[in-house]
């Protein structure tokens, strides 16, 4: 079933980059305006032979990755305080279990371990020695980590964005470690009976699991990718703000794209930045909706992700552009002139904050919805031919069925009760002119939102609620906004070129 009428000449139109089968979803219910979907959860590939819905979570009983048939060495130079045992047995057991158990992945890591007397120590070491990897050339496989605690939340984070800011300049991966949450996982675990052995307590476990993916992926490696083709020849953007602090009272805002990119066993991903003031934004949209994206700058950011992307994958000419910002004309117009008539692209913004609105289910023992479940208001699927917009409720972390060998079984991804994305979907109106059906559209949209969501590499136990491609626009985006004037030049010209994934991550 194609989302969209086919024209009928011989080129390609928007229908045939944004298709479902009719497999793929199910209308489970209509109440007054509203349609209720259910979509199938995407199918994720470890290997040529294993394919699941629910992997990453299968990971710790299949013990493989994508690429695990090509050895990967890294060498992780990590330091930490003396006197930590938690951090000198959280790298014990990470030696363990690369070592031994986790044979099959074919990744050697090494670790180095580097014992100072003081965090403040530990965070200029880090500083140094990235800084010195740099200046010898691009290091492959060394990783540079380290330990933070004895900090608060917020000093945590800066000294985090910071020693990022510094990995990416200099394209070396980093690997910090929280130590107060490590803490804070080995002390419930050792609330429960029997939980001598940390190994055996599930969520320690899981977080030293989620630390080999890290280290795998920082590596080189490729632990998944998509298994089906909701991503083929497309190209994924995330854009994202921040509010730069200068001595002009925050008057300028940094524009983040953050771009991926799936080709065959390589993934491939690009980063452009760029500087716009809020002078040149419409006071009231700012006051009652937020900030949005201006023409020229979401002109030159696509138009610099379609020049790198090009160059690298000649086929790509579809783009979907998922955003924290507020779709506003400007941006559109913005993106007609950067991608031209020939370039397909959708543009979301993905809202999960800021609202009050649930979807629940009286089916479920505590009223909690379904991964999956999607609500649409027929009055915007009257108007989309003419209007080219549509909203939907999406829930991404709800329950999800799984099945196992002794049959199927429910989890919930959630502690309280999940709040629904809210998304805002908008295309070129000159594309959808024929449209006939856009609820296949919304369905293409939020199944690439859920396969998204799984394909975080730093989120093997609880799946993002946003595409990735938006966390780590964000990440870039405050990495950039907050650092000193020298650091911030260094950063936006590193990044005029593509930026690996491992040195986001």
């Amino acid at each position: 079933m194609n989302a969209l009428k086919h024209n009928e000449d011989d080129h390609e139109k928007f229908v045939d980059a944004f298709k479902v089968m009719r497999k793929d979803h199910a209308v489970i219910g209509r109440s007054g305006n509203f349609v209720v979907l259910y979509l199938k959860e995407p199918m994720i590939k470890i290997s040529e032979q294993y394919r699941s819905t629910m992997f990453p979570k299968d990971f710790s009983e299949i013990l493989e990755f994508y690429t695990s048939g090509s050895k990967v060495h890294s060498i992780l130079k990590f330091f930490y305080v003396e006197g930590d045992k938690l951090t000198k047995q959280l790298l014990n057991h990470l030696k363990l279990l690369t070592s031994q158990r986790l044979r099959q992945l074919n990744f050697h890591l090494d670790i180095e371990l580097n014992q100072l007397r003081s965090y403040d120590e530990v965070y200029e070491k880090i500083l140094v020695t990235l800084q010195g990897l740099g200046i010898e050339g691009n290091r492959r496989e060394v990783i540079v980590g380290g330990s933070l605690g004895s900090i608060t939340e917020s000093s945590y984070n800066n000294l985090f964005e910071r020693a990022k800011a510094y990995s990416i300049i200099n394209r070396v991966p980093t690997h910090l470690i929280n130590i107060n949450r490590v803490n804070s996982i080995v002390r419930d675990c050792k609330k429960g009976p029997g939980f001598d052995d940390l190994l055996r307590c599930k969520a320690y476990k899981a977080y030293v699991l989620n630390n080999i993916v890290q280290l795998y992926a920082k590596s080189g490696g490729i632990p998944w990718i998509p298994a089906e083709k909701l991503l083929a020849r497309k190209v994924i953007i995330g854009l994202a703000t921040a509010k730069m602090k200068t001595s002009d009272q925050e008057k300028y805002i940094i524009g983040v794209a953050f771009s991926i990119a799936y080709f065959g066993k390589e993934i491939r991903s690009f980063v452009v930045a760029n500087l716009y003031n809020l002078d040149v934004l419409d006071k009231s949209v700012l006051k009652t909706k937020g900030i949005y994206i201006p023409r020229e700058t979401a002109k030159e950011l696509i138009s610099t992700i379609a020049m790198i992307s090009n160059q690298k994958i000649p086929d790509v000419d579809q783009y979907i552009i998922f955003q924290s910002p507020i779709i506003h004309d400007e941006e559109v117009e913005g993106l007609r002139e950067a991608l031209g008539g020939d370039r397909k692209w959708v543009l979301v913004h993905v809202k999960d904050s800021g609202f009050s609105k649930r979807i629940y289910d009286v089916s479920t023992s505590d009223w909690g919805p379904y991964r999956g479940v999607c609500v649409l208001d027929k009055d915007y699927l009257d108007t989309f031919k003419d209007k080219g917009f549509i909203k939907a409720l999406l829930v991404s972390t709800g329950r999800v069925k799984m099945k196992k060998l002794k049959g199927t079984v429910e989890e919930a991804l959630y502690r309280a009760t999940p709040k629904p994305l809210e998304l805002e979907i908008c295309a070129d109106v000159e594309d959808i002119k024929d449209n006939k059906d856009p609820l296949q559209l919304v369905v293409y949209i939020s199944r690439a939102i859920l396969l998204l969501s799984k394909l975080d590499w730093e989120a093997y136990t609880n799946w993002p609620k946003v595409p990735f491609v938006i966390k780590y626009a964000q990440r870039l985006a405050r990495i950039i906004a907050r650092a000193d004037e020298d650091t911030r030049k260094k950063l936006l010209n590193t990044l005029t070129s593509s930026a690996e994934l491992r040195l986001v991550m």
